[in-house]
């Protein structure tokens, strides 16, 4: 299974969305299916009573079928079954990333109100031979042959036990882009990576005159590779360090057997973000659909902390779920 369907991973997400990572698992004549997600408490309690409501962590996820005989009426199992689960739990709505390479939010399309979000960008490392030559733009491997001449070199750190030089890096690209302090992680959040998630993170440094310029991280599990996070100084455009770092992931993966590379999208939807244009350079033939996923489990609860919400002010975005929850 995918990195991003392992509880320990789930648990990760705790640091960013400041809940509980919990499951529901559901298993029938019809199949099994299952879904995990970080419960967060509601900001508000409705007469003294503390509701909450659920997001998938960091990433991707939402429910997925793991096995099925009938896919149409383990739905509906689904369905009954987790909107009791919900009842139970005081579970007022649920906001889901889908997996794009899964498309999971296919079977869901009578549970989730599911709405396409971007494309996002792969790399495919299965069906090439060379990846590098296939999927890479001539103008990557361009820049790839630039960043050999100006001496950049990669070293690949498996499951490393200490992430303090990623980190460093990452803090000042953060610092950089004046990025917003959601993402700033906590130290224990470092300490997840090196110790419990060890075994599924892959760290690839860029070298450059004997000092480390950039350092991605990358998720590993399954058939899949995703890029977590990169970190770098300025040096890394000066160089073209970037391409050296996608290639050395590139000619790892294809050597370890993974099938896909998956790097995201952009910051936006928009198909001339900035962002996404850079990594469709390594992409130039995998592309995959990014949805989300809306739920109200208890659309009378969710009225009256709308309700409560309203009483401090208007909304601004009125597309944000839950909508309660906007500024």
């Amino acid at each position: 299974m995918d990195i991003y369907y392992n509880e320990l991973y789930g648990k990760l997400g705790e640091f960013i969305e400041e809940g509980e990572c919990t499951s529901f698992h559901l298993k029938t004549k019809n199949g099994t299916a299952s879904n995990m997600f970080i419960l967060r408490k509601v900001p508000y309690l409705v007469d003294g009573i503390q509701y909450y409501d659920i997001v998938t962590p960091y990433g991707y996820g939402g429910p997925i079928i793991s096995e099925t005989s009938n896919s149409t009426e383990l739905v509906k199992d689904y369905n009954k079954e987790f909107s009791a689960f919900c009842k139970d739990r005081k579970i007022v709505s649920e906001f889901i990333r889908y997996h794009p390479i899964y498309r999971n939010w296919e079977p869901f399309s009578d549970v989730y109100e599911n709405c396409y979000s971007r494309h996002t960008i792969g790399t495919n490392l299965r069906d090439y031979d060379d990846p590098i030559q296939s999927e890479f733009s001539k103008s990557a491997r361009k820049e790839l042959r630039r960043a050999e001449s100006n001496e950049v070199t990669c070293t690949i750190h498996e499951s490393p036990s200490s992430l303090m030089v990623f980190r460093k890096l990452y803090e000042k690209t953060m610092d950089r882009n004046g990025a917003p302090a959601v993402y700033y992680f906590p130290t224990d959040y470092y300490h997840t990576l090196e110790t419990k998630l060890s075994p599924y993170v892959l760290e690839i440094q860029a070298h450059y005159h004997n000092e480390v310029i950039a350092s991605e991280i990358y998720l590993i599990q399954g058939e899949f590779m995703h890029a977590h996070l990169l970190g770098s100084d300025e040096r890394l455009l000066q160089t073209d360090g970037g391409i050296m770092l996608e290639a050395t992931a590139v000619r790892w993966g294809k050597a370890h057997g993974y099938s896909f590379i998956h790097h995201g999208g952009g910051r936006t939807s928009s198909d001339n973000d900035s962002l996404y244009q850079y990594k469709k350079k390594f992409g130039r033939h995998t592309q995959f659909d990014f949805y989300v996923g809306k739920k109200v489990w208890d659309s009378n609860i969710y009225k009256r902390l709308l309700d409560i919400r309203l009483e401090s002010g208007p909304i601004i975005d009125s597309g944000f779920f839950p909508l309660y929850r906007a500024q």
